[in-house]
């Protein structure tokens, strides 16, 4: 890793309260040159992670991987795997003091009690947004905090209307969402009268619960066929999902699956399952979590150079997979949303409030240039 890298992402993660104590492991990676999204690992103490670095650099050979650099500490080591090109570089950068090394959920508080009242559904017309939101945690409600959208953003869930606020009804999760804050932002813009929003994100869920078979596609058509019922058919299916399937499908398997996803949703021939569907490019997801055992916490410290070479292998897979079922026609690109930092991640993997801003903003940017 160049000494300009490893300055530019001590600056991101520099703060007037750091605690020189804690450092975050952090992985680059690239592939024949080519940059591929940066994560986070786990918030230990220095000496922690020299060790672990030390002890991939050590057993990278064994598996066959050359490698490159190590500093003279370890606060740093990179190798490569000849078989897939790609090349690992992981750090110990100072962890600044508004990390917490294991947050625990629901981060936001529990679970609002009461149902919002609901209100009159919105009668669209040909500026309202009406978006139907699917995918796994990054779609659902796991932003580190909630937001309450403005007058003229609404959520629509089992035939029912309520303003849009966190969490979003429909969607698991107790905490925050993108969506409340994508309607303010779209809003905003002056283009659109009305934002209606249909939570259906489950989190960890695999493409093979959506397609048909799977325990989640009748949830999905039921939000269709009930949008349409109600006058208020989806103009727009926005897919946020991958990460639970690494390792588990290659990328023409993933593939096939979303394809049948879109497929389903297509026969149901009623107003709104036209509407395109928009997949962005989310693969990374390396969780801290105080809710985990001593033990897990320990062996993602200590994860070997060959489960980190893989982890890259299996990203790669899915981001091809969610590129090859895009046609631009009924299935467009959505946003880049690995080329947002982990930096803006509360736990390795769930938004941030900054992180959060940042994916809507993208979802926003790339809506608006339909």
């Amino acid at each position: 890793m160049s000494r300009i890298l490893i300055g530019l992402i001590v600056c991101v993660f520099a703060s007037t309260s750091v605690r020189a104590e804690n450092v975050i492991q952090y992985i680059t990676a690239s592939q024949q040159g080519v940059s591929l999204p940066s994560s986070t690992n786990q918030v230990i103490d220095l000496v922690t992670c020299m060790s672990a670095n030390q002890a991939n650099a050590q057993s990278a050979p064994s598996f066959g991987y050359v490698v490159d650099e190590a500093s003279a500490n370890f606060s740093s080591v990179t190798y490569t795997d000849p078989a897939s090109k790609i090349t690992v570089t992981q750090n110990c950068v100072p962890a600044p003091g508004w990390i917490n090394p294991l947050p625990k959920r629901p981060l936001s508080g529990a679970r609002i009690p009461l149902v919002p009242a609901q209100v009159a559904c919105p009668k669209p017309t040909a500026s309202t947004l009406v978006l139907l939101t699917l995918g796994q945690s990054h779609a659902a409600n796991n932003v580190e905090s909630r937001y309450t959208s403005g007058p003229k953003a609404f959520i629509f869930s089992d035939g029912n209307c309520y303003p849009l606020a966190d969490p979003g009804i429909g969607a698991d999760g107790d905490d925050g969402s993108i969506w409340s804050r994508l309607a303010d932002m779209l809003l905003a813009t002056g283009r659109y009268d009305q934002i209606v929003v249909s939570p259906a994100a489950q989190s960890d869920s695999s493409v093979k619960q959506w397609a048909p078979g799977g325990n989640i596609n009748a949830r999905l058509l039921d939000k269709v066929r009930k949008a349409a019922a109600n006058g208020l058919p989806v103009t727009h299916m926005l897919w946020d999902q991958g990460t639970a399937d690494a390792g588990t499908l290659n990328a023409s398997q993933w593939r096939d699956y979303f394809l049948s996803v879109v497929g389903s949703v297509r026969a149901l021939n009623v107003p709104g399952s036209d509407a395109p569907f928009f997949v962005a490019r989310h693969t990374r997801c390396n969780i801290r979590s105080g809710n985990m055992s001593p033990q897990q916490i320990n062996d993602l410290i200590f994860q070997g150079p060959d489960k980190i070479i893989k982890s890259e292998v299996w990203k790669q897979a899915l981001r091809l997979g969610q590129q090859l079922v895009v046609n631009g026609r009924d299935v467009r690109e959505g946003p880049n949303l690995d080329a947002i930092g982990p930096e803006y991640t509360f736990d390795g993997c769930h938004q941030s409030r900054i992180g959060a801003l940042l994916h809507a903003k993208a979802w926003r940017d790339l809506l608006t240039a339909q």
